[in-house]
Formats: structure tokens, sequence, C-alpha cells
């Protein structure tokens, strides 16, 4: 009895691994063909070594590989589990995605999925007319009129909060760390104006909502480069 439960659940452990397998080799691809990509590309696991040896700095990373190519020219990055990921530099052809010519670049699948259990199907994982409608909702919100009357005097009390803390760190000659503080900022200045909640994660060192909002967002990042990510959830 115990030798037939051994191979059954034997049995299973190589399905499941065959199915990975397959999973991952299907979703993975090295850089898109006909565009610049970095060096030392490796077949199937394209520069998945190189993302993850710089993960914990991803943002840097790109910004130091974008400085390897013209000003203008878009460049590709593929990996191990995910489609080829492709870099666009330059206002106008951002401009020509995010505006000109916005309905021909869809979100994914993919991507929807990644980031679906911490946005839903809002503006961030929504397409077509969804997508439209949210957008349109989105705009009264933030009209000139709306900042002006209900934000800007938010905005200008968390921005004083901030300047303060500088002026503090600049007198005591002490390091900072201003992603963490425009971070913070955006924290507390959007939740009073959305949901009428003081974060005041400015001037507190451990705000659990602030916390938990960035390393949801640093965990969704992970997820991109991680073959595995089903898996770990």
């Amino acid at each position: 009895m115990l030798t037939l439960l051994f191979q059954l659940a034997l049995g299973a452990v190589c399905l499941f691994l065959l199915w990975l397998i397959v999973y991952i080799l299907m979703n993975s691809n090295g850089p898109m063909k006909g565009l610049p990509t970095l060096d030392y590309s490796i077949p199937i696991l394209g520069h998945h070594f190189q993302v993850q040896k710089n993960v914990h700095r991803f943002h840097d990373f790109i910004r130091d590989a974008s400085l390897k190519f013209p000003p203008l020219a878009s460049w590709t990055l593929g990996g191990l589990g995910y489609p080829p990921l492709i870099y666009i530099q330059g206002e106008t052809n951002i401009k020509y995605m995010l505006k000109d010519n916005v309905d021909n670049y869809i979100l994914s699948a993919n991507r929807n999925e990644l980031l679906s259990e911490l946005f839903g199907q809002g503006i961030f994982g929504s397409n077509g007319e969804s997508w439209r409608s949210q957008r349109k909702a989105a705009s009264h919100i933030f009209s000139f009129r709306q900042l002006n009357d209900h934000m800007s005097h938010i905005i200008v009390e968390h921005v004083r909060t901030l300047q303060q803390i500088l002026t503090e760190a600049m007198e005591s000659n002490k390091p900072i760390d201003m992603q963490k503080m425009f971070f913070r900022l955006t924290m507390d200045s959007f939740t009073e104006w959305a949901f009428g909640e003081k974060l005041n994660s400015l001037t507190q060192e451990h705000v659990p909502f602030a916390h938990a909002f960035d390393t949801a967002q640093r965990l969704l990042i992970c997820r991109i480069f991680d073959p595995f990510w089903k898996v770990k959830r």
C-alpha cells in the first residue's frame, strides 16, 4: 500500500515538474529579433541571469542599459519565463504609444494576470471600452478645478512637511533617500485627498499601509522576472 502511494505521489510530482518545464519554455523568449539588445544573451534563457543579478536595482539597471544605445533607440530584453520586453525611449516614441496610437498598444493578458491581485480590473489592468470609461471618470476627478479647489492645499501642506525634513537633514549633514521621500509624499497627499485619511508617513518611520503597498509593488515587479511566481503564490 505504501509503495503504491509512493508511486502515485512520485508520478504526480513528475507530472507537475513536466508541466512546469513546458510552461516556462513556452513563455520564455530571447530578445525580439530586429531590435538592438544587450550583450551576452543566452538561447531560451536570454538575459535571465543579468536581470536576476540586478532585480534589487532594476530601475538603475535599465537606466544603465539604456545609456548603451542611441537616445531615441528602442531596445529589447528577454528572459526565462516571460515574453521579450521592449523599452521605448524618446518623447516622440512615448507620445506615439500613449496618445497618438494608443489603441494599438493594449495591455497583455500576461500583465493583467500579474497585476490583477493588487489592481483588479481598474484603469491599470483593463483595455478597450473598460479602460476608456475609467479614464473618462478619472479625467473629471483630476481636472484643474478639482485639483485647485480640493487637492492643492493638501499637497502644499505635505510639501512643507517634506521641506522641513530636508532642511533638518541638510543642517545635520544627514543622508536621505529621496525616492522614499517622494513615495511617502505621494502616499500622504493622495490618501488624504481620496480617502480622507492622514497616513503621516513622512513623519513616521513605519506606517503599515504604506509599507504594505510598497511591498506589494516590489513583489509585482519581481513576478515579471520570476518564472516560478505562480508556484510561490
